[in-house]
């Protein structure tokens, strides 16, 4: 979703769980004006309905897999939203193998193990923190 255009525009990663589709919303929508091109995976979902919790395993010709190596690999900044599950600490390990900074605001009662904690760079205390960071950031 291009959230933003220009010659400064950044491509952002929001690297988390479908358990956290609110924070992930709101980072997103708090972004809407600041100089990112969320690169969002969430498109790839199932629709609501009977089953969700299986179907979002599920992909049966590589196009989730796909679309979420490439954007982490070419992403300018990748954003950890925790507590996150295996998927996400994959996705960790991709950005962080391809040199690509990764910022992170760990979840309630997260006690991120010593590979994500490798992974991320800067960690903020609050959702609220990081987006404070991201809206005024200009170190590119």
């Amino acid at each position: 979703m291009l959230m933003h255009t220009g010659s400064r525009t950044r491509k952002l990663y929001i690297c988390t769980t479908t358990r956290n589709l609110a924070a992930y919303r709101q980072l997103q929508q708090a972004l809407e004006l600041a100089p990112y091109e969320v690169q969002d995976w969430t498109r790839f979902l199932p629709e609501p309905g009977a089953n969700i919790d299986q179907r979002k395993n599920e992909d049966p010709h590589g196009a989730a897999f796909f679309f979420c190596s490439r954007a982490l690999g070419g992403a300018d900044l990748v954003v950890y939203l925790g507590p996150s599950g295996c998927d996400a600490s994959a996705e960790l390990g991709i950005a962080w193998a391809a040199g690509v900074p990764v910022w992170g605001v760990a979840g309630p009662h997260e006690k991120p193990g010593v590979m994500i904690k490798g992974c991320v760079a800067r960690w903020f205390p609050t959702l609220d923190a990081l987006i404070e960071e991201l809206t005024r950031w200009r170190g590119w």
